[in-house]
């Protein structure tokens, strides 16, 4: 697990922290980003952004992209990765990160350890699964992310 962390303003916050996603994937192949893929600092903007179904009202709250470990077409280094998006401490209360850390994370564990060999040539894509939060309940929503042409 390698993880990187974006820091935040006093009124930010992220769903989880280092430690909680250590818990679940201290062992595993996979890139954490912590605020690092957000286009902007306005949850707003993400949550348009990564919404699979333009009716879904949720805050999107994190995303996790999953496959086997390859080399792209441009010669780097691709691995499955967990993004964590930033959000307002007054709209995401500690009791909701409680829940998160004991409902969410294992069930995107259990996701990952089914999906980590999946080769996206095959799949055509790899397995995205985008985590929202509307009053209080957590969503998830799976797509093929990418759809790669072979």
């Amino acid at each position: 697990m390698r993880t990187e962390i974006r820091g935040l303003n006093p009124n930010e916050t992220y769903c989880c922290t280092k430690e909680d996603v250590k818990a679940y994937f201290n062992k595993e192949d996979i890139d954490v980003y912590f605020g690092i893929l957000n286009l902007s600092r306005k949850e707003e903007e993400n949550s348009r952004k990564y919404r699979l179904n333009k009716k879904c009202n949720d805050i999107i709250i994190a995303k996790m992209v999953v496959y086997k470990r390859y080399t792209n077409e441009f010669g780097a280094d691709s691995s499955s990765y967990l993004s964590f998006f930033i959000l307002n401490k007054v709209t995401y209360p500690q009791e909701l990160r409680l829940k998160f850390v004991s409902e969410v994370l294992p069930k995107l564990k259990e996701i990952y350890e089914k999906h980590k060999d999946d080769d996206i040539k095959v799949n055509r894509g790899a397995l995205s699964v985008t985590i929202g939060l509307n009053k209080e309940q957590f969503n998830f929503y799976e797509s093929i992310y990418g759809k790669y042409r072979y």
